[in-house]
C-alpha cells in the first residue's frame, strides 16, 4: 500500500526486508565486489584557528565615519605592504593580493599570451592541490595583467600564506 509524505505529497511504501536478501548483504565479499571503502586523506587546509586578527593600534587610523582606511605596513624600495583589517564583519579571513612588476609581459601579444599560456600550465599542474584548499575555503589565483604577474589568495588567514606559496 503507498503512502503519502505529508509536507511534499511524495509517495512511498514500506515493506519489510526479505530474508535471503539480509543473508546475501550480510555474506558479501567486499574484495570480490571491490567495494573497499575509507576515508580520505586529512586536508591539510581546514583551519584550526578561528580567531580575528587585528592591526595594532599604532596603525589605526580612521576615515571621517569611523571606518579604518588601508595603510601602508611596510614600504622600500623593492615593495609596498598595504594593511586592512575588517573592523565591521569581524571574520577571521582574508585576502592577499602581489603583483610582481615586469613591464616586459606586456610588451607585445606574442610576450602576453606566452606568458598567459605559462600562467595556464602553472595552474593546471596545481589544480589538484587547490581543490584540496577550495574544499576549505580558500581560492589562489595567479593572472597576468599589465603591470605584470598578480597573484592572489582568499579565505581563512590560517592558511593564507600557503595557499599562496603554491
Amino acid at each position: 500500500e503507498w503512502l503519502t509524505e505529508e509536507y511534499y505529497g511524495i509517495h512511498y511504501r514500506v515493506t519489510e526486508l526479505q530474508a535471503d536478501h539480509v543473508v546475501r548483504w550480510k555474506s558479501a565479499d567486499a574484495e570480490r565486489l571491490n567495494l573497499t571503502l575509507s576515508l580520505p586523506p586529512r586536508n591539510p587546509y581546514i583551519p584550526t584557528d578561528f580567531d580575528r586578527k587585528s592591526a595594532p593600534r599604532s596603525m589605526a587610523r580612521d576615515d571621517e565615519e569611523g571606518q579604518p582606511r588601508p595603510r601602508i605596513a611596510k614600504s622600500t624600495a623593492l615593495e609596498r605592504i598595504w594593511l586592512h583589517t575588517d573592523s565591521i564583519f569581524e571574520q577571521p579571513r582574508g585576502v592577499i593580493t602581489c603583483t610582481i612588476a615586469s613591464p616586459g609581459v606586456s610588451a607585445d601579444a606574442r610576450t602576453l599570451w606566452t606568458t598567459q599560456l605559462l600562467v595556464n600550465l602553472a595552474m593546471d599542474a596545481l589544480n589538484e592541490e587547490a581543490y584540496q584548499a577550495s574544499v576549505a575555503g580558500l581560492s589562489a589565483r595567479v593572472g597576468v595583467g599589465i603591470e605584470g604577474l598578480e597573484l592572489s589568495a582568499a579565505g581563512y588567514s590560517q592558511h593564507l600564506i600557503t595557499v599562496l606559496a603554491l
